[in-house]
């Protein structure tokens, strides 16, 4: 088998494009084309031996990344080599016979807010969009994306639900944000909103009539006739965590409170996984669990089992 890496890392990639959302491909050809292929550029597919993979890990370590990126580059690396057995006859993944890059790291599980921190936060919120904004990832847990991506379409002013059917990548193409559909087909999915929720919505939606001409239900209902950019959101947030005197949390942890919020006030993780759009039960579990109190764990992962084999 003559196959030479570059060729089988351009196919790999190719293979990947037609298969996967434009964001993971563009993550994984940044990974394969930097940290794979220049390391590997001089070898075959067969040559490949387990000395490599571990001279390779040597060389990874020396960047200083993070845990968890080296992670994604294991990852990476032992999807390649499976596309390789698949469609090459290679003979054994070295990536997986060898094992993930050593986590030395102490775990950062993160933080969330408790309620009296958001109430305390959203408080100091002055312009609506952002104080509207806020509250729908506080109190539904959707994903930042997700809720960019909203239109005045996905909002059923009557029964009080937002269909989520779509997200916003962070990348551009031809100077406007990708529209794609959500993570997964578990992400689509319609939540339920509070009637103070709902009231806001329609207050925006009422801004924007009045305000703008062209008003139309294809309006996004954060930003109307524009998308706010990640990079905006996040500083609006600090510059108010700031005013309001709470720590600064990251966007997507906002998600993680709602779910925390959510636990901690009885709902079964069943439901709470179904609001968050995760493909399974146990996915809501591997990311809520560091949240939870250590004594509650063990309760838990044992009802969980108990409901993911009845």
């Amino acid at each position: 088998m003559n196959i030479t890496f570059e060729e089988a890392c351009r196919n790999y990639l190719n293979y990947v494009k037609l298969k996967d959302k434009q964001t993971s491909y563009r993550n994984i050809s940044n990974r394969v084309n930097n940290y794979i292929l220049p390391y590997f550029s001089d070898k075959t597919i067969d040559q490949l031996k387990t000395i490599d993979y571990l001279n390779w890990q040597m060389n990874i370590e020396e960047l200083n990344f993070k845990y968890r990126y080296k992670k994604t580059l294991h990852y990476c690396f032992v999807t390649f080599l499976n596309y390789c057995i698949n469609f090459y006859d290679l003979k054994e993944n070295v990536a997986v016979k060898v094992g993930n890059f050593k986590n030395e790291e102490t775990e950062d599980s993160g933080s969330v807010w408790t309620l009296e921190e958001f109430n305390k936060f959203i408080k100091v919120v002055d312009d609506p969009i952002y104080n509207t904004l806020f509250e729908l990832l506080f109190y539904t847990g959707v994903r930042m994306g997700e809720a960019l991506a909203l239109t005045f379409n996905d909002f059923d002013s009557e029964n009080g639900i937002i269909f989520i059917n779509k997200t916003i990548t962070r990348f551009f193409k031809n100077g406007d944000r990708v529209i794609t559909t959500p993570k997964t087909k578990k992400s689509i999915r319609r939540i339920s909103i509070d009637n103070c929720m709902k009231n806001k919505i329609l207050e925006l939606r009422d801004y924007y009539n009045k305000n703008y001409s062209n008003f139309n239900h294809e309006f996004r209902i954060f930003g109307g006739d524009r998308v706010i950019a990640p990079t905006t959101l996040a500083r609006k947030k600090n510059k108010y965590c700031e005013l309001a005197d709470v720590k600064i949390i990251k966007i997507h942890e906002f998600r993680h409170s709602h779910a925390c919020l959510l636990f901690q006030n009885g709902v079964p993780i069943d439901e709470i996984s179904y609001r968050l759009g995760h493909s399974t039960i146990s996915m809501t579990m591997d990311v809520y669990l560091r949240f939870i109190p250590k004594n509650e764990k063990r309760v838990l992962e044992t009802l969980n089992s108990i409901r993911l084999v009845s």
